[in-house]
């Protein structure tokens, strides 16, 4: 999915994973998310789940800022 914000036009990538909450979610399965979201169009990448562990999204001092 993606979001426009209404004011300032930026767009934020967002993938949504709905598992049971037991299992774990894997980084695989959410790479090329992260490789489409840190395309030049995006300014924010957002990753919703249901379940209750899995991988933090990445942090890189001139990235972390773009993640929600």
């Amino acid at each position: 999915m993606v979001a426009r914000d209404r004011y300032t036009g930026e767009l934020t990538a967002i993938q949504c994973k709905f598992f049971d909450p037991t299992l774990t979610l894997q980084k695989g399965q959410i790479d090329s998310f992260f490789t489409a979201a840190g395309k030049a169009e995006f300014s924010y990448g957002m990753v919703v789940s249901t379940t209750d562990s899995g991988p933090s999204a990445p942090r890189t001092p001139s990235r972390a800022s773009r993640w929600r």
